[in-house]
């Protein structure tokens, strides 16, 4: 299993934004995430559809 899990840091910094939000979206369970050993992490694919969710289209 070659699956990078990413900590908050790492996704705020992706996505540009700040880790308290990454965390408080995912307490809220508005964002996919894995809670591994009490701590959020998130796969590639995390990311892909927390950027689909947020997406904003015509």
């Amino acid at each position: 299993m070659d699956r990078v899990l990413h900590r908050p840091a790492e996704v705020a910094k992706i996505l540009d934004c700040s880790e308290w939000w990454v965390k408080e979206q995912a307490r809220r369970r508005r964002i996919p995430f894995a809670w591994i050993g009490g701590s959020y992490r998130f796969t590639d694919e995390h990311l892909a559809e927390i950027i689909r969710i947020f997406e904003v289209r015509p």
